[in-house]
């Protein structure tokens, strides 16, 4: 139990569990029990539910720093500027069809690997999308959005908080987690647009990040 965290209740040789270095399991198995908590009541523990929270703000932000850029990326490949909504629809349908496998493995392996190898996985969709324009492959841009898609989803942040708080203190880490989701919806577009700006001002056509 050497480098184990011990709770305000534990006993010198019990460990305290985090949920977010354990697979998701369907029991109360890696649940933390915060130090204010009520025996029947389980909480997050706290630095690992801010990364979660910073991680929902980055996960739609990924989504949404396309929608100002769309029309001209999909001009600069030479298509009708309705297909720039394929550029961003791309994204919530690939997390669809991959949110089973997600999670699958998040039974599995530890809830902060995942998320780590997801992270790395969102980086390299995000290079190539920046990378399509100057290729000319749009093949190459709808594959970068469908990577970052499949490993992008906000659902399996709220399974984090549904699997490691009781039905008490639920709804509050949920607030939470809506709020995260709720500001990276407006962050995305933002600084899609300030790169867009930036971008003009030093005449480098359709850069998107």
């Amino acid at each position: 139990n050497q480098g184990a965290d011990m709770g305000p209740s534990a006993a010198p040789d019990e460990k305290v569990p985090d949920a977010y270095d354990a697979p998701i399991k369907s029991d109360n198995q890696g649940a933390d029990m915060g130090p204010s908590a009520a025996p029947d009541e389980k909480v997050p523990d706290t630095a690992s539910f801010v990364v979660v929270l910073f991680y929902s703000v980055l996960t739609v932000a990924a989504l949404t720093i396309a929608i100002p850029t769309n029309v001209t990326y999909a001009q600069a490949f030479g298509f009708d500027p309705e297909l720039g909504g394929l550029i961003v629809g791309l994204v919530p349908f690939a997390s669809a069809l991959a949110q089973p496998i997600v999670y699958h493995f998040l039974g599995i392996y530890e809830f902060k690997r995942i998320i780590l190898v997801c992270c790395v996985i969102n980086m390299v969709g995000a290079s190539m999308y920046a990378l399509a324009q100057p290729s000319g492959s749009f093949a190459m841009l709808a594959v970068a959005r469908f990577i970052q898609g499949s490993v992008g989803g906000p659902s399996y942040l709220t399974t984090y908080v549904s699997k490691t708080t009781s039905e008490s203190t639920r709804s509050k880490y949920m607030v939470f987690v809506s709020t995260g989701i709720s500001v990276g919806y407006g962050l995305g577009p933002l600084l899609g647009l300030v790169t867009e700006v930036i971008a003009n001002a030093a005449n480098i056509r359709h850069v998107t990040f």
